[in-house]
């Protein structure tokens, strides 16, 4: 016997159901685990209240999207997975049913910006009194500056940026000099969240979901020690990594500022990025700083020695 249920109904099949399994999958561009494609009659009750009653030629609500669906035969799970409606009539729906990498394509696909995930807050208050910024109820906090991701989601270590010193130690509390013993505090308290933190909240909030032996290949590495350096005061972990960049090319250490476009098909390697410039399709860039919003236009190859960096000036257009 075999059963497919979508958000934990079970759906009618019709008489000798079958479904297609694909390995490439035209729906997604890169390769990705087994999918199931199969196709549902809408002439029953329970099919047209799952698909909000698409049969109607007058349907103009939003379909439900994102929904777990779990193919089984004689009791045994063949696909556990995500649900996509591929097309409709007004007797039939074809839907997809992706795992693996092809449910993270399929999610990942749909650019969503992380700046709109709702990635959660951290649990300690940012505020500023008598002119010295720390953080309120740090007496709760401070101790997390020293635990180690999965302890702590982020940290508090004290660093440099540009000239500005964020989390420096202080036993000021409210311009009081207070005991160590007390506890101490920050100026310009800026939590630091660790990319495995990171990583967990941004799938979770996809729906996506690892499994153990996938979590710990990362996770049990060096990259737990990992922060991603954070200089806006936030207690949103969204707003704390997203700065409207939108890259599709590839990027290769390289420092990449707020709102950079770098478009599918180019390559970015050992270059900074500075804020609101374009790299367009096609283009190979090396060992280059790139100023705020300039331009390389088209197919170009800008390749430096490494101890010659090159520079392309403010607002250029190359």
């Amino acid at each position: 016997m075999t059963q497919l249920i979508i958000a934990g109904v079970e759906t009618v099949l019709p008489q000798n159901f079958s479904v297609t399994v694909k390995r490439e999958n035209s729906f997604f561009t890169k390769s990705g685990e087994y999918t199931y494609d199969c196709t549902l009659r809408l002439d029953n009750p329970i099919n047209q209240q799952l698909y909000g009653f698409l049969h109607r030629l007058n349907k103009t609500g939003q379909i439900d999207t994102q929904r777990t669906a779990i193919l089984m035969a004689d009791g045994h799970v063949y696909c556990r997975g995500t649900e996509v409606v591929t097309k409709w009539t007004d007797q039939t729906v074809s839907v997809q049913i992706v795992s693996g990498e092809s449910e993270l394509n399929y999610f990942v696909g749909q650019e969503q910006k992380i700046e709109d995930l709702i990635l959660g807050s951290i649990d300690v208050r940012l505020a500023n009194l008598e002119g010295i910024t720390f953080d309120v109820g740090l007496e709760d906090a401070w101790p997390t500056a020293h635990k180690s991701y999965d302890e702590s989601d982020y940290c508090l270590p004290t660093i440099n940026v540009g000239g500005t010193i964020l989390n420096r130690i202080t036993t000021l509390r409210e311009g009081v000099e207070t005991d160590l013993s007390d506890g101490y505090y920050f100026t310009n308290a800026t939590p630091q969240p660790y990319l495995c933190a990171l990583l967990r909240r941004i799938l979770e909030a996809l729906h996506y979901n690892m499994d153990t032996a996938t979590i710990n290949q990362i996770e049990n590495t060096p990259l737990r020690n990992l922060f991603i350096v954070n200089t806006v005061r936030t207690e949103e972990y969204a707003k704390m990594v997203a700065n409207g960049c939108v890259i599709e090319g590839n990027v290769e250490n390289s420092v990449i500022g707020r709102g950079v476009e770098i478009k599918k098909g180019a390559i970015v390697r050992n270059c900074i990025i500075m804020g609101h410039s374009t790299i367009e399709e096609g283009v190979r860039i090396e060992n280059m700083v790139v100023d705020k919003w300039a331009k390389i236009t088209e197919k170009q190859n800008l390749i430096c020695p490494e101890n010659q960096p090159g520079y392309i000036r403010r607002m250029d257009i190359i």
